[in-house]
């Protein structure tokens, strides 16, 4: 399996979606030897993993959320569907 494709709109151009695995979700809690944009990508790369396992091969409708909590701190969570592309055809 290739890189998992990423986008926050509803389509991939050039891409036909066949088939919706499901919704994704992960938070991580931001510690104070963590920066926000570190746990950006801590939380894209656990997402991309959740959705390699579910055997996706792009995740559409992705957003970033900043969750703040006075007893808990800040939490950076994720969300987005799992898809299955169609395989694309090389040309002749």
């Amino acid at each position: 399996m290739g890189e998992i494709i990423v986008t926050t709109t509803e389509t991939i151009p050039g891409r036909k979606i066949v088939e919706v695995l499901g919704p994704l979700w992960v938070k991580i809690h931001r510690t104070s030897f963590t920066t926000e944009e570190g746990t950006r990508k801590n939380v894209l790369e656990k997402i991309k993993q959740q959705a390699a396992q579910m055997g996706a091969d792009a995740i559409i409708c992705f957003k970033f959320e900043k969750l703040e909590s006075k007893w808990l701190g800040t939490s950076i969570a994720a969300s987005g569907d799992a898809v299955k592309l169609a395989s694309r055809r090389s040309k002749k």
